[in-house]
């Protein structure tokens, strides 16, 4: 703390402002029940800034919530999708193509049947360039931006 009141240079400092933090004496105090201030202005100033916080930190945090509900809800609904056809794919031909849970369960059960990991890669590659509408094979980057872009 420094030594002397920022007002009255030759007063010694009792204490700093805080808000401001300015080094004040004595007879520059404003004792509020919030704390000991330079100035009415730096009072209040301390109480909005405060306030605003307070506030600003509840609708983040309710944001946030309501943001990661939101993501949860709809990969909720994105699985219950995929299980809908995949059971439907079971009594239905025609929707085994776009079946991802069953072809997905194929390529799992590969690896327990002794695959190796670069077989059930490729195999995973492929038929994500079947479901993605790309007969040839190209670049697997080229094939994920054509599937988001087109």
């Amino acid at each position: 703390m420094a030594r002397f009141c920022i007002t009255h240079k030759d007063a010694p400092a009792a204490t700093m402002c805080h808000q401001c933090h300015h080094p004040i004496c004595t007879a520059c105090t404003l004792v509020t029940p919030q704390g000991t201030y330079c100035s009415p202005e730096c009072a209040i100033l301390n109480r909005q800034v405060k306030e605003q916080l307070r506030q600003g930190t509840s609708k983040d945090g309710m944001r946030k919530l309501e943001g990661l509900l939101k993501v949860v809800a709809a990969f909720l609904l994105l699985g219950l999708g995929f299980y809908g056809i995949h059971v439907a794919a079971q009594k239905i031909p025609k929707l085994r193509k776009a079946d991802v849970i069953g072809r997905l369960l194929d390529a799992f059960g590969a690896i327990a049947g002794g695959t190796s990991a670069e077989t059930v890669a490729q195999h995973v590659l492929w038929e994500l360039r079947k479901y993605a509408g790309i007969s040839r094979r190209s670049d697997d980057v080229t094939m994920v931006v054509a599937r988001v872009v087109g």
